[in-house]
């Protein structure tokens, strides 16, 4: 059971990444928080070591073709982790959606924090692997997308141009099929 201090105090909530009074509702997304304390993923991550595997620059696709908002999406141990990103990619290279921009840099294998990241940045999206759905891939006429289903929230990232689909195809298959099975669908 809760003590009255805890509730003072702010956390993170597992499912939306938001700071929220530590209480029985996230105060952003709406989801229950009352049985966290023994079941926080976030929580139990902290505790274990969460290494940042793979990392790719892509292109929210809710806007045209070449000009979405760039994101830095982050493979780890048990998370995906989105944060805003820059047309420079994430070590440096220039990201051109229209040529492949990064691609994906591998064997990063650095080991994070996420509760101080997030602290550092309010604005990181956290999908633990065990709350996706299901992430489809798909090569249109011009381009590779990932949409990511997941009860917080279901981005759609423009990967690349086509010509790389079977690159990103297999990299994205190697991250995410061992962590969610035939949830990985390839339109």
């Amino acid at each position: 059971m809760r003590s009255y201090a805890n509730m003072n105090e702010e956390i993170f909530c597992p499912y939306c990444g938001a700071k929220t009074p530590n209480f029985n509702f996230c105060a952003n997304c709406g989801k229950s928080l009352k049985d966290l304390e023994d079941e926080n993923p976030l929580e139990s991550s902290v505790n274990s070591e969460e290494i940042i595997i793979a990392a790719l620059t892509a292109s929210d696709s809710s806007k045209s073709r070449f000009r979405g908002k760039p994101k830095n999406l982050f493979f780890t141990t048990n998370y995906i982790l989105e944060d805003e990103g820059s047309s420079v990619g994430i070590f440096g290279n220039t990201m051109d959606m229209e040529y492949g921009g990064d691609l994906i840099q591998e064997e990063i294998n650095e080991k994070i924090d996420i509760k101080e990241i997030q602290q550092e940045n309010p604005n990181l999206k956290v999908i633990p692997y065990s709350e996706i759905e299901k992430a489809e891939f798909q090569v249109t006429r011009f381009l590779v997308y990932l949409e990511i289903k997941a009860p917080s929230f279901t981005p759609k990232y423009v990967l690349g141009a086509k010509k790389y689909g079977d690159q990103f195809l297999d990299k994205i298959r190697n991250f995410l099929e061992p962590k969610i099975g035939d949830r990985f669908i390839v339109k």
